[in-house]
């Protein structure tokens, strides 16, 4: 029997090492896959690091283009606020010849409140249903405002003149501000309000209060710009007083500002709203119930309308923009005839001091200077036919202020010494016989402060006086020169009277100046109701007292209300200056009224005694003129004792005192200022004053 080998129980070797591959092969793809998982969380952590480094890059990207695009527009929108500035400050200077400068500085804040209200509320109105961008256009927004400015080129003086006349010099020169710059201020702060929506868009309107604090952002909005727009106006007035600006024309640079304003709205980017046809055809369907064939009626008639508002507004614009250069480039040139022949214009130029006119009222047949809405002097005049064409013949002053200060000529003078001997014959019945004491006026020196039309000087200048005459406005000078018949003087000052009395008083106290001192010193510095401070100091009536013979006489002229507060501030530092004054009115002072001005002169001795007193006047001193005839004779019984003016007997309030730290106040002045310009109006028509 064969014997057969017995089979093994254990897994055969070769699938022993098929297991063992098996497993290796296992763990290595184990291994691979983790391997693989580890990569693939690198990568995807490396993607994730890409993506915010993309996304702070784009981030800050953004944030740059937000900042220039704030500044862009911000800055958009402030340079508008120069034409807009330089405007309203133009508009008011052209209103000045009108009104003065006083009453137009009058409810500054109400009129900026009103010129930015009443855009704010149209804006705020318009944005309601739709977005700024599309209910508002920036070149509407710049047609609006050259509009403007050519409107004022062309009827501002119409506008000041009517209103001035209707309703006086305080809300005339308001209601005037407010028309002419109610379109510049609105285009201006409309373009702002599209500019700040292009910033921060307003949020939509989901509830009646989001209209409500949509009204306030614009408020707050419109607020900061009209800021902007106030501090420039400031910096553009004073720009525009300044002596290096004084000879231009308010109208051309008006009309200037237009056309600027006009070539730059070309270059703004056009509205994306619908055309203007469409939108104004929504408007009228939602408010009209109309039949289908008027619906197509209105349809064919706006679709001839241009596209755009600003195009339309041009249309519109052409024939303003052509009336006002025919208005400022075709004017005649002085001298023409105005005002239906009753007014030859003979000059009429801006000065330091204002707009100086010289003019003839023809029908009453005298020559006038005016400074803006005040007159600077005036004489009768008379032409007569020669054979080189008109002779003009000039009378007397048309005002007998003027040749009241000349009275001056007339006061007592004499050596200190005799100052005891003279009182005792003036005050009682002894005669003295002071040898000497015949004054005599040759060679006397005499100093006018505020030439005028020169009515004192060329009286000085006959009485063989050597006058000297300062005067701040080179055009006062020479149309008193040319125009008044003004004759050659000793020396003339083109300069600030207060800065040429002070270095010469240094001087003198110094002891570096050897020339001769005055004997007469005529200060009249007074235009349109308001008066210089500086030349009503304490300090500069003590610089004029320094440069004063001891005998000499020293006369101001002052205009205005003798109750108001600022006449009693003028008259109590003058006085209290010099030893002994009097002051004398040019009209009976029974017939002053209360709130009528006058002029009241007074004349200052540097002399403690005697007693200022005048001699009778002498044929030589009339000079055959019948105006100085009347006042040489009559002057005393208008006198007007100081301490009736100040109402006090005793010290006068130290508050009065007019000095470099305590000025004449605007709100002391502004009643004199209101009462003279309806006194003005009294000598010459509103139609004269608005020839200019």
């Amino acid at each position: 029997m064969t014997k057969t080998k017995p089979r093994s129980t254990g897994r055969p070797e070769r699938l022993e090492k098929y297991d063992n591959q098996k497993k290796l092969l296992d763990s290595l793809r184990r291994s691979h896959n983790e391997h693989l998982g580890l990569s693939a969380q690198n990568e995807a952590s490396d993607s994730t690091q890409s993506q915010n480094l993309n996304k702070r890059s784009k981030t800050t990207l953004t944030n740059q283009v937000a900042i220039a695009r704030f500044a862009a527009l911000y800055l958009a929108s402030i340079l508008l606020v120069l034409p807009i500035s330089l405007t309203l400050a133009c508009n008011k200077i052209l209103l000045t010849p009108l009104y003065n400068s006083l009453p137009l500085t009058l409810h500054r804040e109400v009129l900026y409140v009103l010129l930015a209200s009443f855009p704010t509320f149209l804006y705020w109105h318009l944005t309601l249903h739709s977005p700024a961008r599309y209910a508002i256009s920036a070149r509407v927004c710049f047609g609006i405002i050259a509009a403007s400015t050519e409107f004022a080129s062309i009827f501002g003086r119409r506008i000041g003149g009517n209103l001035g006349t209707t309703f006086g010099p305080v809300w005339g020169g308001f209601l005037s501000r407010f028309i002419l710059g109610s379109g510049v201020m609105g285009g201006g702060i409309s373009f702002a309000l599209l500019c700040f929506d292009h910033i921060s868009p307003l949020r939509p309107l989901n509830s009646p209060f989001d209209q409500h604090r949509h009204l306030l952002q614009l408020l707050a909005q419109s607020t900061a710009y009209a800021v902007h727009i106030w501090l420039a106006e400031k910096m553009a007035s004073d720009l525009l007083s300044s002596r290096w600006l004084i000879s231009f024309n308010p109208e051309k640079i008006i009309l200037v500002i237009s056309i600027v304003l006009t070539t730059c709205s070309f270059f703004l980017m056009p509205s994306t709203s619908p055309s203007f046809p469409d939108r104004l055809e929504r408007y009228i369907t939602t408010r009209r119930s109309l039949t289908l064939t008027t619906k197509r009626n209105l349809n064919s008639i706006l679709s001839r309308l241009p596209s755009r508002g600003s195009t339309l507004l041009l249309a519109f614009r052409i024939p303003l923009i052509l009336l006002a250069l025919r208005t400022q480039f075709l004017r005649p040139l002085p001298p023409y005839v105005a005002i239906e022949g009753n007014l030859r214009i003979l000059s009429s130029e801006r000065g330091i001091t204002g707009q100086v006119v010289v003019a003839e009222n023809i029908k009453e047949g005298y020559r006038f200077l005016r400074c803006d809405h005040s007159t600077l002097g005036g004489r009768w005049v008379r032409h007569t036919p020669n054979k080189s064409g008109e002779n003009t013949q000039f009378g007397d002053s048309v005002f007998a202020a003027f040749a009241l200060q000349e009275v001056a000529l007339l006061a007592n003078r004499h050596k200190q010494d005799d100052g005891l001997a003279r009182t005792l014959e003036l005050t009682t019945d002894i005669e003295l016989d002071l040898e000497g004491f015949t004054q005599s006026e040759e060679n006397d020196r005499a100093l006018i402060i505020g030439l005028g039309v020169g009515i004192a000087a060329n009286t000085f200048v006959k009485r063989n006086l050597n006058v000297d005459i300062v005067e701040i406005d080179p055009l006062v000078y020479t149309a008193a020169e040319k125009y008044f018949d003004l004759p050659p003087l000793t020396y003339k000052y083109i300069m600030d009277g207060t800065i040429f009395v002070h270095s010469l008083a240094t001087l003198s106290r110094e002891g570096q100046w050897n020339g001769t001192k005055y004997s007469y010193a005529i200060q009249d510095c007074f235009s349109g109701g308001v008066v210089t401070s500086s030349l009503f100091t304490k300090e500069f009536w003590e610089d004029l007292k320094e440069i004063m013979l001891p005998d000499g006489v020293v006369v101001m002229n002052s205009v205005g209300l003798l109750d108001s507060k600022s006449m009693k501030a003028v008259v109590a530092t003058f006085s209290s200056t010099f030893p002994q004054c009097r002051a004398i009115s040019d009209i009976p002072p029974e017939t002053i009224r209360p709130n009528e001005p006058s002029n009241l002169v007074v004349f200052c001795s540097m002399a403690k005694s005697p007693l200022l007193t005048f001699r009778e006047p002498t044929i030589e001193d009339v000079m055959r003129s019948p105006l100085r005839s009347h006042v040489y004779s009559t002057f005393l019984s208008n006198e007007i004792p100081i301490s009736e003016i100040l109402q006090t007997e005793g010290e006068v309030d130290s508050g009065l005192m007019i000095t470099s730290n305590n000025p004449l106040r605007d709100e002391w002045q502004l009643s004199t200022s209101i009462s003279m310009w309806y006194a003005m109006r009294k000598i010459l028509t509103p139609e004269m004053w608005m020839a200019y």
